[in-house]
């Protein structure tokens, strides 16, 4: 009984070492794909807000001046039916009207929430002070605008996929009644 002892007490000795290894490295990369898991998400959260961020400040800052650079920027941002939608909203028409009303608007980002991070999807919650001025108002308006913003990545980086105005500025960017809505 005493030789079965040390024979097993002998590869325990020889063994214990690598199995422990094994085990420890093991978990080493478990700990390792969690971090790197966790930093992914961390980054996507990052780049999400500064873009989001980005088409936000085009979004709310242009004027009759610059509009055709601001579209231009502003659908830089933008894919899929959002894309048609600016198409749509800056047409023409707009960019004439901002121009002959001599509109401009300046909104400063009073909030930005990443709601949401998925695997190539985000979205954002931003409250925005817009203030709005053309030559039909004796004074600037300004107004509270609350955004949902909704981003895919995209082999170009984070792009705008659809924007919801969930309260819009009560005065219209050139005046009257109506809503600055893409």
């Amino acid at each position: 009984m005493i030789g079965w002892l040390r024979r097993a007490w002998s590869w325990v000795r020889r063994w214990l070492p690598w199995l422990l290894l094994g085990i420890t490295l093991a978990i080493a990369a478990i700990f390792a794909y969690l971090w790197w898991d966790y930093r992914s998400e961390d980054n996507a959260r990052r780049e999400i807000e500064q873009v989001a961020a980005e088409f936000t400040r085009a979004l709310t800052h242009f004027s009759a001046e610059t509009i055709e650079e601001d579209v231009r920027e502003i659908k830089s941002f933008a894919v899929g039916s959002f894309s048609d939608e600016v198409d749509t909203f800056f047409g023409d028409e707009t960019v004439a009207a901002v121009k002959e009303a001599e509109a401009t608007s300046d909104g400063e980002i009073e909030g930005l929430f990443v709601q949401h991070v998925g695997e190539a999807s985000g979205s954002v919650f931003v409250l925005v002070s817009e203030t709005v001025t053309n030559a039909s108002l004796s004074e600037p308006q300004t107004d509270t605008l609350r955004l949902e913003i909704d981003l895919i990545e995209t082999t170009g980086g984070w792009k705008v996929e659809s924007v919801q105005v969930l309260q819009a500025p009560g005065g219209g960017l050139l005046g009257g009644t109506g809503t600055t809505q893409p």
